[in-house]
């Protein structure tokens, strides 16, 4: 679960940094 947490917030991050729009970032997370 940890480490779940971990990955979810680096994709939060990759997705602010590439400014992808945060609901394409939601889908994303469902594949990654």
């Amino acid at each position: 679960m940890e480490e779940f947490s971990v990955l979810y917030v680096r994709n939060l991050q990759f997705c602010y940094v590439n400014n992808i729009n945060i609901n394409l970032c939601n889908q994303i997370q469902v594949y990654v």
